[in-house]
């Protein structure tokens, strides 16, 4: 999965995924990231970067959490959101599909 300027195709970052969901995250500038999903049904997702925490997401009560300090650009911040709130939905679409088929089996 890639991050990719809509308007000049270049790639701003690339996500090499894990078997646990989640992955490692890596900008084109060399700046990587962890994504991180934890809790029974993977309600909370983190994002860290050097054993920091960047933000975290939390898919139930649909909110996003912020250190009181952050670390990074707001451009590069908004993106991360962005990004680990799209991959928290395609996990949930995924986990839903499965469960369609099991249960149709």
């Amino acid at each position: 999965m890639e991050i990719v300027d809509a308007t000049s195709g270049v790639r701003i970052a690339a996500l090499k995924p894990n078997w646990t969901g989640g992955g490692t995250l890596v900008f084109s500038d060399g700046q990587t990231f962890q994504l991180v999903c934890k809790g029974f049904w993977r309600p909370v997702w983190s994002v860290v970067a050097n054993g920091q925490l960047v933000l975290n997401i939390h898919s139930r009560g649909k909110k996003v959490e912020l250190p009181n300090e952050p670390r990074l650009p707001e451009g590069r911040l908004t993106l991360l959101a962005i990004f680990t709130w799209h991959l928290m939905r395609q996990a949930a679409e995924d986990a839903a599909s499965a469960a369609v088929v099991v249960a149709a089996t």
